[in-house]
């Protein structure tokens, strides 16, 4: 909750002005953090948020309620070394499933995003976030494992693009472990 609140007092700070947007997860985590910020940003009341279920945090849902230990020998091995592969018993292909929603997210926000010099707040979650930032500079799935790509709780990622295009030109962290500007073509890994 006091990362959550400290995002909020920088986007209260920083960003609120420009930002005409907000989607958010509908997982109670996300919406806790949108509360928290909301909560700071009263000089500029953010815009009422939109509930996307495909923000949704990657799925791994075999494994929820389970000890570490039951998890460690049911294929966590698999899962770190290779995630675009991985295929839980149930038959469910985490990353996979999770980068289809990216991309059709992305796809979203280029259609519904503000105008230049505007902003959206996307309020998600850390597996989420690593995709969509991945795609939206045109990358592939195996941007998952780019330690660049991996994100604190609370962090506040600005993706910048030319309205028409596919792709962001660049991107940046703004909050938390501020960086400085990088283009795509920098950014990403070739494949």
């Amino acid at each position: 909750m006091r990362q959550a609140e400290e995002l909020g007092c920088y986007i209260a700070t920083e960003e609120a002005p420009r930002i005409k947007k907000v989607w958010v997860s509908p997982m109670r985590r996300a919406r806790q953090t949108l509360d928290a910020i909301e909560a700071v940003c009263t000089s500029k009341p953010l815009p009422a948020p939109t509930v996307r279920d495909d923000l949704r945090e990657i799925e791994l849902h075999t494994w929820e309620g389970k000890l570490k230990s039951e998890v460690l020998a049911t294929g966590w091995g698999r899962w770190k070394a290779d995630p675009a592969a991985f295929v839980m018993d149930d038959g469910a292909r985490p990353l996979p499933d999770l980068w289809e929603r990216t991309v059709g997210n992305w796809a979203e926000l280029r259609k519904s995003a503000p105008v230049a010099a505007e902003a959206m707040l996307v309020v998600s979650h850390g597996a989420l976030g690593r995709c969509m930032v991945a795609a939206a500079l045109g990358g592939s799935m195996a941007s998952f494992k780019d330690p660049k790509f991996q994100f604190d709780n609370c962090e506040l990622v600005e993706v910048a693009w030319e309205p028409g295009a596919a792709h962001a030109a660049c991107w940046r962290k703004l909050h938390g472990s501020r960086t400085p500007r990088e283009s795509a073509a920098d950014a990403l890994v070739p494949s």
